[in-house]
């Protein structure tokens, strides 16, 4: 962890959001490939006679893959909004221990 010389001996960063904002891309990016993948399905199912293009079968695939899709998004949605009520009671403790260092 660096830290500004001179100026302060706040941390530059914090390593534990720079660790949590790298698995949030990743999830993001896990998600993006899913997504890809069911629009390549997509065009290449439209090649298909119309009863294989609505076989219960791939009619349920699409719809678990897609659900998997809304349930990954609304898991890393609560966990950037965790994330941000823990950054900001951090700042918070930050300012505090600043302000009574100060006094």
């Amino acid at each position: 962890m660096e830290v500004i010389s001179g100026l302060s001996t706040l941390p530059l960063y914090n390593e534990t959001i720079v660790n949590e904002y790298m698995d949030y891309q990743k999830h993001l990016l896990r998600i993006q490939q899913k997504i890809d993948g069911i629009c390549v399905e997509e065009c290449t199912a439209q090649k298909l006679p119309w009863m294989d293009y609505l076989s219960p079968t791939r009619v349920f695939n699409r719809v678990r893959i897609i659900s998997s899709c809304y349930k990954e998004i609304r898991t890393l949605q609560s966990k950037i909004e965790h994330s941000n009520a823990l950054s900001s009671k951090r700042r918070s403790d930050l300012m505090v221990q600043l302000h009574a260092t100060e006094v």
